[in-house]
């Protein structure tokens, strides 16, 4: 999966290639794919927060194939949580505006400057990192 994004029309979920669109939320999208891993999204955010010092912007880990970042606030109308394990580069395209080049080689343009979604995509790396030295 390479991203998830909230649209008008629900939520977009990307995957190789292919879109399809949900009529959920993004919190209850995410808790369905963590009842796998016996957590819901409260539970898994509230553990991270409290096991490794986090405050906000908290990378939302599944699994060892999807660990998410927002780009804005999950409240936001055009919030998008963006796999870490797809993303193949981030490069700037203009001072506002990002591109996001995933590993089957699709590419998403955001309205976020680069150092600000290069700063959230570098937390999620470290974060990852103490994972799993734990």
């Amino acid at each position: 999966m390479n991203y998830i994004q909230k649209t008008t029309e629900g939520l977009c979920v990307r995957k190789r290639g292919a879109s399809r669109t949900l009529k959920v939320g993004v919190k209850q999208f995410l808790s369905e794919m963590l009842l796998k891993e016996h957590t819901t999204y409260e539970g898994r955010i509230q553990a991270l927060k409290k096991r490794y010092g986090l405050k906000n912007s908290v990378p939302i880990f599944i699994d060892d194939e999807h660990c998410f970042y927002a780009t804005k606030s999950l409240r936001e109308y055009d919030s998008v949580c963006i796999n870490y394990h797809s993303v193949l580069s981030l490069r700037e395209k203009s001072a506002h505006e990002t591109e996001v080049v995933f590993k089957d080689l699709s590419v998403l343009s955001l309205a976020i400057p680069y150092p600000s979604l290069m700063r959230k995509h570098a937390k999620t790396a470290h974060f990852l990192r103490n994972l799993l030295k734990d």
